[in-house]
């Protein structure tokens, strides 16, 4: 049996050896540490004497700055660092020697506490114990605040919690959902040690690292001084800090630890963490400022502030190579960064002006690096100083150079620097030369402009060893109070004031030394002079280019000018025998004359026009008559020595006519030596190059043929006018002489039908002398349209007033020859039509009196469809369908012409005319028409009509006229020279219970009218003598008002329109019918008594305006009483001519004579017809607004000729 054990002990006696064995390492502090006052009972110190060792658990890698091991063959193992310094401190007070066992890893070293190996451990945040409940910790003894580790050009950026990220950190330093308590989505990854989770940020493997506060101040300053720095502090938690691990049951040693670690004062602390970092303030960190809730809630709301900073301010601020934020303010805002969590955004502004300026425009809330002084004080507000720096005077560094300030020298001075005052109360005649930073003050003081230069030292220091390009030397200090550098803050954000106040209070003196005697000595980062001096550098870049450019185009031009000269040379020969060419090539003839009218050069064309001339002429001057073309020269002198012309609107005239924009207005006759020719002639001058004339290029367009072929339209022209203005004259005498008596037969017809019903020979001899009349009609009609002056006067109609009343006209003429007349209508109800009602109505007719006059048996059908388009518009197709003879394919040829009738056609009454006519017609109205027929199937008439379209509307009642009423009984004057009209119109108002007066001509009316008065004047238009346009004349001129209606059988347009220029109320067509008349006569009441003018208008606010002049207010009333007749005139013209602006404009004209004399109701009336005429919809209404205007003017007009009669 003992064998066998002694045999498995050789056989596991390497595996042992191999197994690491716990390391003693010795304590090695360089701290003095001062004693301590503990409390512990008397039992408590004997028991840590008899203790006597305290044996601490230690485990690899080594944990800088908190455990670094130190092992030496020869001189044995040591370990220090912040541990180590806080343990020593602690086991010499109590009176035991302290040792550290090192054991290969954290199991290992909780085993050794738990089995009574040790006496205890490190623990730091995020270690875990195993079996924690047999383990008891102390009180913590370091403040161990995690903290954000980023590149520098990331620390001075917000970091981004909530993004995800990668962060780096050794194993063991917090746990998982610590972390994730700050960086809900970040990706954590582990890495054996600090030096390792910062290596992966310094590489760009992880975003962010984090570390305890002390361990990564110490790892920057040792290795990563310019790549990274602290990002931010984590708030603050119980749970961060170191502590000691002791066994459960170790009630004495707990108690006699916990007693040591509070009593250790704050300097101690401070020591101990000042020994393992360069910053002296890192252990400042540690503790959160003391903010009022205002000023957190502030920081809550703002974590991001914008900095303004002079790039050129020395070591103050500067921009590196790189474009990043630097030097002192840069150190100092980052400090403030780590204290409050603001992250300050750098904006650069190049000048203090333009800093003030950024921050009341609200661009920035600070400045940094900003000397105080009493200058913008509404503006901005300072923080305490944090930097006081002494001023000095630097001059060249030459014997002869000043060696203090004297008056009247010449320095240059930064603006807003404090002591420009104080110097120019010291010395008042100093020449002060203010520039926008220290640079530019250092170049004029370089380039001897100024004889010294005064700024701050730190700003002169850095001068003089980096960019003084001559030996400079400081020769005083000026004995004024030292440059204070603060920061600037908005006088709108007190808060922030405060909180950057509390933050610079808490950075320690010697660290702010630290900043400044850093960037003095050994400055991380190289200054760029880029925006001092871009401008010149562009500019002089440029003008080397331009420089360099030049003299590379002229070689080159130079090398091409012998090329381009040979070539002009032959472009010039191809040139010139282009131009001969061209000029030989021209049909026209085209020559030059020089100074002495010699005609120094002509083409091909010249010479074969004078090809019957002797060429000796030709040569002669055209000062000699001989020459043919001497007759020219007259006109062409002006022209050719405008100098010698003392008449200027000759030489105007002589530029005109030769060589205008047509150049061919000199109309001349030139002899060719067979026959003289007309030409069209002109000229161009021709000048040298300083613009003097060297001659006349000129030449002509033969035009004999043209002016021969133009006599010859003429003579034509002159035979075709006379010959319209006898058919013209031919249908006016026609229309007159033939209409007037037929139109009297046919009202002496049209009485005697009315009382002899039944008289057949009546009813024969009426329908006659109507389609008589109806003949001539359609021979003036055709005239018109021939001559162009047919016109369609369309008006808003109902579509059931567009066919019916036609076929129903036609009942009678069918029934007459037993044919059925059936009308079928399918059109949108309650719809009106913009068309000429009359004309489309005599299209309809022609139509159907056709196809009724050559159906012999059967009938005729008449369809209406309607189709209402989204445009507004409505599409009729009418068709005409009869049972007739029909028309053959010959006859459909020849049916549109002019008297042109087809066989069937000749039977029958008529002229030929009413289908061209209907065709003209419908073509004006941009209608078609299609026509199917053969003989002995019938016809069938297919019409198509466009037409503007709306829903019917109702009159305005308020200017419809009742026409309803009875008869009123009308004291008229007949006044005509043919003995039948006045016998009809006698008959006719008889018949209507009218008292008539007649008279033979416009003379006999005159005289009745002096002595009698009536109600209605009917005149003829055409008398012999004096006409009714004439008497109408005569009776406006003298102010009477009377009615008058002119009575024509002339259907020509014109006549219209000079009856109502003449004054006449209206203007009626032969034959007048006695159901028109009583119409008419139904508008009309008897004279009545004239009312008062102060009735109409305000007759004293009138005679006021005038200053009472009666003769004034006379003058007024006459004026305006003719002014308002011509403007009712242009009012029916403008509405015959449905012009409905002009129509508007007549009515404001006459509306606002009106207001001139105070006549309220008739201006108001014109105002609302105006307004009418704005979207003319219902032109019913403003016909019958004009005719109760013209009522009312008419009365108006009496009553001022009453009222001028009595005064």
């Amino acid at each position: 049996m003992l064998r066998l054990v002694t045999l498995l002990l050789l056989l596991l006696s390497p595996l042992l050896a191999a197994q690491p064995q716990p390391e003693i390492f010795q304590l090695f502090s360089r701290e003095k540490l001062a004693p301590m006052h503990i409390e512990l009972s008397g039992d408590e110190w004997r028991w840590l004497r008899i203790k006597h060792e305290l044996r601490i658990a230690v485990w690899t890698p080594e944990l800088p700055p908190y455990l670094i091991y130190q092992e030496a063959a020869g001189s044995g193992n040591s370990v220090e660092g912040i541990y180590a310094d806080y343990l020593q401190l602690l086991a010499r007070n109590l009176g035991l020697q302290a040792v550290m066992v090192r054991y290969p890893s954290q199991a290992a070293a909780q085993a050794a506490v738990k089995s009574g190996a040790a006496d205890a451990l490190f623990s730091s945040p995020g270690r875990e114990l195993h079996d924690a409940a047999a383990f008891r910790m102390t009180d913590s003894f370091l403040i161990n605040r995690p903290v954000v580790i980023a590149t520098e050009k990331q620390a001075s950026q917000p970091v981004p919690y909530d993004a995800p990220l990668r962060l780096a950190m050794r194993e063991g330093f917090l746990t998982d959902a610590q972390i994730k308590q700050h960086f809900p989505d970040a990706t954590i990854v582990r890495y054996p040690s600090s030096q390792a989770a910062l290596a992966a940020v310094a590489s760009g493997e992880a975003d962010y690292a984090l570390g305890s506060l002390q361990a990564a101040a110490f790892l920057i300053e040792r290795s990563y001084v310019n790549q990274l720095a602290l990002a931010a502090i984590l708030p603050e938690d119980a749970l961060y800090g170191s502590r000691l691990v002791v066994k459960a049951d170790n009630q004495p040693l707990l108690q006699a630890l916990n007693a040591a670690i509070a009593a250790i004062p704050g300097e101690q602390h401070r020591l101990i963490s000042r020994q393992w970092t360069q910053r002296p303030d890192v252990w400042r960190l540690q503790d959160p400022l003391s903010l009022t809730p205002r000023e957190q809630q502030w920081l809550q709301q703002h974590t991001q502030v914008k900095v303004a900073f002079n790039p050129f301010s020395a070591l103050l601020a500067l921009l590196d190579e790189q474009g990043e934020f630097q030097g002192i303010s840069a150190d100092l805002l980052h400090l403030i960064q780590l204290r409050t969590g603001l992250f300050f955004t750098p904006v650069p502004a190049y000048s203090w002006r333009d800093g003030v300026q950024q921050l009341e425009q609200h661009q920035v809330a600070m400045l940094a690096a900003v000397a105080q002084d009493g200058g913008h004080q509404e503006a901005v507000r300072f923080t305490r100083p944090y930097l006081k720096v002494p001023l000095v005077l630097l001059v060249p560094d030459q014997p002869d150079a000043p060696q203090a300030l004297y008056p009247g020298m010449k320095l240059s001075i930064v603006k807003g620097n404090p002591a420009r005052q104080a110097l120019l109360d010291r010395f008042p005649t100093l020449q002060l030369s203010e520039v926008d930073n220290a640079s530019l003050a250092l170049q004029l003081l370089q380039e001897g402009k100024v004889a010294g230069l005064i700024d701050n030292q730190l700003s002169v220091n850095t001068l003089l060893a980096r960019y003084a390009q001559q030996p400079l030397k400081i020769v005083s200090r000026l004995a004024l109070p030292p440059v204070e550098l603060s920061f600037a803050v908005s006088r709108d954000q007190p808060e922030l004031l405060s909180i950057i106040d509390k933050a610079l209070a808490d950075i320690q003196p010697s660290e702010i030394s630290l900043i400044a005697s850093r960037w003095q000595g050994t400055p991380q980062t190289t200054r760029t002079t880029w925006q001092l001096y871009r401008a010149q550098f562009y500019a002089i870049t440029l003008l080397t280019a331009l420089l360099l450019i030049a003299c590379l185009a002229w070689v080159y031009y130079r090398g091409k000018e012998v090329k381009h000269r040979r070539r002009a040379e032959a472009d010039l020969q191809a040139e010139l025998r282009f131009r001969d060419a061209l000029l030989n090539g021209l049909p026209t003839p085209v020559y030059v004359l020089d100074r002495n009218w010699n005609v120094v050069s002509a083409n091909g064309a010249f010479q074969r026009f004078f090809a019957g001339v002797d060429a000796q002429r030709l040569s002669f001057s055209l000062y000699d008559q001989r020459h043919p073309l001497s007759p020219l020269i007259s006109k062409l002198y002006p022209l050719m020595s405008p100098e010698a012309v003392n008449d200027p609107e000759l030489v105007a005239l002589a530029h005109n006519s030769l060589w205008g924009d047509t150049a061919q207005d000199l109309e001349i006759e030139i002899e060719n030596g067979s026959e003289a020719r007309m030409v069209h002639h002109w000229a161009q001058e021709q000048r040298d190059a300083q613009g003097n004339i060297t001659g006349l290029i000129c030449g002509w367009q033969d035009v004999t043929a043209y002016e021969l072929l133009m006599l010859a339209l003429q003579a034509e022209k002159k035979v075709a006018d006379e010959a319209n203005r006898a058919k013209s004259s031919f249908l006016a005498t026609m229309s007159h002489e033939i209409r007037t008596p037929i139109s009297a037969i046919i009202g002496l017809l049209e009485l005697e039908g009315r009382k002899q019903r039944d008289n057949e020979a009546i009813q024969i001899a009426y329908e006659s002398a109507n389609t008589l009349l109806g003949l001539i009609g359609d021979i003036l009609d055709m005239a018109k349209i021939e001559s162009g002056q047919l016109e369609l006067m369309p008006e808003w109609v109902s579509t059931e007033q567009l066919v019916l009343p036609v076929v129903r006209l036609f009942d009678g003429m069918a029934s007459g020859k037993n044919l059925t007349l059936h009308y079928h209508s399918d059109t949108p109800p309650g719809l009106e039509v913009f068309i000429d009602a009359a004309r489309f109505r005599q299209v309809i007719a022609n139509y159907i009196n056709n196809a009724i006059k050559f159906t012999h048996e059967g009938g005729v059908e008449v369809r209406v469809i309607g189709h209402e388009w989204e445009d507004g518009s409505l599409e009729l197709e009418i068709e005409i369908e009869d049972s007739g003879v029909g028309i053959s394919a010959a006859d459909q040829a020849k049916l549109f012409q002019p008297f042109a009738q087809t066989e069937e056609g000749r039977k029958q009454t008529g002229t030929g005319l009413g289908l061209v006519i209907s065709a003209q017609l419908l073509e004006k109205m941009q209608g078609t028409m299609n026509l199917n027929s053969q003989p002995g199937r019938g016809t069938l008439i297919q019409l198509n009509v466009m037409m503007p379209a709306r829903r019917a509307r109702k009159l305005l009642e308020k200017t419809r006229v009742a026409r309803s009423r009875a008869l009123p009984q009308l004291n008229i004057l007949v006044v005509d020279d043919h003995p039948a009209n006045r016998l009809l119109l006698r008959s006719q108002l008889s018949e209507l219970g009218q008292q008539i007066s007649e008279a033979s001509s416009g003379e006999e009316a005159l005289a009745l009218l002096t002595h009698q008065a009536f109600d209605l004047i009917i005149t003829d238009c055409n008398m012999p003598g004096m006409s009714g346009i004439e008497l109408t004349q005569t009776l406006r001129r003298s102010g009477n008002a009377v009615k008058i209606f002119g009575l024509t059988a002339n259907a020509q347009s014109d006549v219209r329109v000079r009856c109502l220029e003449a004054g006449m109320n209206a203007c009626l067509f032969k034959p007048l019918k006695i159901d028109k008349l009583a119409e008419l006569l139904s508008s009309n009441e008897p004279a009545a008594e004239v009312p008062a003018l102060d009735s109409l208008l305000s007759l004293e606010s009138l005679r006021a305006m005038v200053y009472h002049d009666d003769a004034m207010v006379a003058k007024m009333l006459e004026k305006v009483g003719e002014e308002s007749r011509n403007d009712m005139q242009q009012c029916w013209r403008h509405f015959d001519a449905q012009d409905w602006p002009a129509l508007a404009s007549s009515l404001h004209r006459l509306g606002g004579s009106a207001q001139i004399i105070y006549a309220v109701e008739i201006d108001d009336l014109c105002g609302q017809i105006e307004r009418a005429c704005q979207s003319a919809e219902d032109q019913e209404v403003i016909r019958e607004g004009l005719l109760l205007l013209e009522e009312k003017l008419d009365t108006l007009n009496q009553s001022v000729v009453h009222y001028l009669q009595a005064s």
